[in-house]
């Protein structure tokens, strides 16, 4: 007596249900892991700029930031060597000249002999970056100030936080997701030192 064999297979709902799992599955990925990577940059980041403060003062121990550059924190591998051009500029993951140097508590360019402070103006930071960046970064600096990116130049950017001035500013977590979003992509981010 023959009996009837039944086919092995997948059945429609069986494959429906795997596709379904695959679906979510890609979408997950497109929009999880760029959330993923903009916070693994921003800790990199920001490990950086630690440790690049660290070795500022660690450098000028008498607190007078007057002679600091770009070319002096270069030589003295203040920065990672993946940071460091050929042109003794120090770029950042972005493409983005970073600009070190003397400045005053409010953040312009110190003219004042011995300049207290010191800054790093990180440009071309993208906007889900400058978010994170610019929220840890504010309990190593004095004023973290964000603007639109104008060539890694600070402006009149908005001041998420300054302890330094008469009218102080503290951390606003606001602010600095409106700046970063009003900033059209990117962002330079100034860090003042304190």
């Amino acid at each position: 007596m023959n009996t009837p064999s039944r086919q092995a297979g997948f059945s429609l709902i069986e494959l429906l249900l795997v596709l379904a799992i695959i679906a979510a599955l890609a979408v997950a990925a497109f929009i999880i892991y760029p959330r993923v990577q903009s916070g693994r940059n921003a800790t990199y980041e920001n490990q950086v700029l630690s440790s690049a403060q660290a070795g500022v003062k660690a450098l000028f121990t008498t607190n007078n930031y007057a002679n600091l550059s770009a070319t002096v924190a270069g030589q003295a591998e203040i920065f990672p060597n993946a940071m460091k051009m050929s042109d003794g500029t120090i770029q950042n993951q972005w493409g983005g000249v970073v600009a070190v140097g003397p400045t005053t508590a409010a953040g312009a360019t110190s003219s004042v002999v011995p300049a207290r402070y010191f800054s790093f103006v990180y440009p071309n930071v993208p906007t889900d970056v400058c978010i994170r960046l610019a929220g840890a970064a504010v309990s190593n600096y004095g004023t973290v100030r964000v603007d639109a990116a104008n060539g890694g130049a600070i402006g009149s950017g908005t001041v998420v936080q300054d302890l330094y001035s008469s009218t102080q500013v503290a951390l606003d977590e606001a602010a600095i997701a409106t700046a970063c979003q009003g900033t059209g992509g990117q962002a330079s981010i100034q860090f003042v030192s304190n």
